[in-house]
């Protein structure tokens, strides 16, 4: 996927999910941390549907090119627009200039 820096022209945020455990029933909070703010070319891959939980879900596969930051990992969500996506992986492109994020949005 060849890219230059001008076609980076949407804002998404990384954020981080803190593990917080909730102190009432144990379970994880879903709280996240805000990390950099980065430019970003927008490929929308996929759209489909999927049986979870015996429902019947939309699922839209997406990929974020962005300029190379170390430490961008699968553990990480974007947000785009108002919707946070699940990172699914994070390939690099053209040694360290670039990194490709494939997330799922539902």
């Amino acid at each position: 996927m060849k890219t230059r820096a001008g076609e980076l022209r949407e804002l998404i945020t990384l954020l981080t999910p803190t593990g917080a455990v909730d102190a009432t029933y144990g379970g994880e909070t879903g709280a996240t941390t805000t990390g950099p703010q980065v430019w970003a070319k927008t490929v929308v891959r996929t759209g489909r549907e999927r049986v979870e939980a015996h429902s019947l879900n939309a699922v839209q596969t997406i990929t974020f090119v962005i300029r190379y930051i170390a430490g961008v990992s699968a553990a990480m969500l974007v947000s785009y627009r108002g919707t946070v996506y699940k990172i699914l992986s994070v390939t690099e492109i053209e040694f360290r200039a670039f990194l490709a994020i494939d997330c799922d949005a539902r």
